[in-house]
């Protein structure tokens, strides 16, 4: 009895109809698919390179002045749950000082807060650009005002210079490799550790190749025992 699937005669027969256009719209399809996610991707690598997040300011200290009117709230509430082994002239006491801390800290949190939360916002848009036009190539150079300035909460400013150009150089190797190629392109110290720093967060591969661009003795000592740590656990 012959088998009726017959392999000897397999290359002789016919596709199934409508097998070349399923071939092909299955191929439409994957290539539609690649592309979309390739433009996905591309669209959050930029938005990574962009982005300015809530908790930057937060971390930046723009609203470290209302831990004073919660310190007071913390003092009542703590008073309130304490009756029981508090004196009555200590209970007073503690809801004077809860009262103080709160009503007039609250008002001069508010009042800095608003101016802080502008100057930050101004300065955190300057460093962006800054180092957007110095990726781009927009700049030759990384020394704007924008980086080194003056501004109105240096303290804040220090931090958001830190906190920005070490998340920009994470997602933008360009800065990096900007750096590396011109050395002499960034005029600021700390703002060149903070392009060596945020890089390796996610190149630490790279330490070897900033040890063989700069001498480590000249770079700022954090800077070097940080790059002495990657070399010798990726040495292991």
């Amino acid at each position: 009895m012959n088998n009726i699937y017959d392999t000897t005669n397999e290359k002789s027969r016919a596709s199934f109809p409508g097998y070349d256009q399923y071939v092909a719209k299955q191929q439409e399809q994957k290539q539609e698919r690649a592309e979309r996610a390739a433009t996905r991707d591309a669209l959050r690598t930029e938005k990574r390179k962009n982005s300015l997040p809530p908790f930057l300011m937060v971390r930046a200290g723009v609203y470290n002045t209302w831990l004073i009117p919660l310190l007071g709230v913390a003092t009542m509430v703590a008073t309130y749950e304490s009756e029981q082994n508090l004196s009555q002239s200590m209970q007073i006491l503690a809801g004077i000082v809860g009262g103080v801390l709160f009503v007039p800290g609250s008002i001069i949190a508010m009042s800095t807060m608003l101016q802080a939360e502008m100057a930050a916002e101004t300065y955190a848009n300057n460093v962006r650009r800054a180092l957007n036009n110095y990726a781009d190539g927009a700049e030759s150079e990384l020394s704007s005002k924008a980086l080194v300035g003056d501004n109105a909460f240096p303290r804040i400013s220090a931090r958001l210079l830190k906190l920005i150009t070490r998340r920009k150089a994470k997602n933008d190797e360009r800065l990096f490799n900007n750096m590396l190629e011109n050395p002499a392109s960034v005029k600021n110290a700390t703002v060149a550790t903070n392009i060596v720093v945020g890089h390796l967060k996610s190149h630490p591969e790279d330490a070897a190749h900033v040890e063989s661009v700069f001498d480590i003795n000249t770079m700022p000592k954090q800077l070097q025992k940080r790059i002495m740590r990657i070399l010798i656990a990726r040495s292991k």
